[in-house]
C-alpha cells in the first residue's frame, strides 16, 4: 500500500450514466442504482477526493492519453463486452451531451420487438452484441458452451481467434459485425 501523503485521490470507472454534478450520481439499472453518489460515499470513507464516471467513457480518455488515440482529436472509442457503450470525442474533448449519456447506445433498440435485453426492454444493440447474446448465438450454431470459470471477455476473444478457421464461429462473427 502507498503511504497515505502519496494518494491523489481515487478513479472509479461504473456502467450506467454517471450524473455530471457535484455529487456525481449513478444510474445504473442493472445495478438497481437510481441516483447513487457513489464518489460521495467512497470519499467520505477513504478520506480521499474520488473521481466516478463510465467505464466506456474512462476507457476511451485512457485511450486518447496513452493508446492507439493518442493525439486525436475526433474519435469515437467503443467497449464491447458484457455491456455496449462508446466514448466519442470531438475537438479534443469528450462529448457527454445533455444529461451525460452520450455514448449509451447499448440499450437503443435496432430490432422492433426483438431479442429481450438484460435491461427488461426488447430489441436494444445489447442484446445482439453483448457478450452473452454472442455466446448464446454461438451455443444456438452449435457451439461448445463456456464454461463459468472462464474470465470475462475471454470467450468472446476466443471466438475472436478461431473466427474464419471454424465456420460456426465465423457465422456468430458475422452476425455480431452485422448488428455492430
Amino acid at each position: 500500500l502507498l503511504p497515505e501523503a502519496q494518494i491523489l485521490g481515487v478513479g472509479v470507472s461504473v456502467p450506467g450514466v454517471v450524473e455530471r454534478t457535484e455529487e456525481s450520481r449513478i444510474y445504473a439499472p442493472g445495478f438497481g442504482w437510481d441516483g447513487l453518489p457513489l464518489g460521495r460515499l467512497l470519499g467520505d470513507a477513504l478520506d480521499a477526493p474520488v473521481r466516478v464516471d463510465n467505464g466506456a467513457k474512462a476507457m476511451g480518455q485512457a485511450e486518447l492519453w496513452f493508446g492507439a488515440g493518442r493525439g486525436a482529436e475526433d474519435a469515437v472509442v467503443a467497449l464491447l463486452g458484457i455491456g455496449v457503450g462508446a466514448a466519442v470525442f470531438t475537438e479534443g474533448r469528450l462529448y457527454r451531451g445533455s444529461r451525460s449519456s452520450a455514448g449509451e447506445w447499448g440499450h437503443t433498440p435496432i430490432v422492433l420487438d426483438g431479442e429481450p435485453c438484460r435491461c427488461g426492454s426488447s430489441g436494444c444493440l445489447e442484446a445482439y452484441i453483448g457478450e452473452s447474446a454472442i455466446l448464446r448465438h454461438w451455443v444456438d450454431l452449435g457451439g461448445q458452451p463456456v464454461t463459468s470459470t472462464v474470465p470475462d471477455g475471454a470467450r468472446i476473444e476466443e471466438l475472436f481467434s478461431i473466427a474464419g478457421a471454424e465456420p460456426n464461429a465465423t457465422a456468430v462473427m458475422d452476425h455480431f459485425a452485422r448488428h455492430l
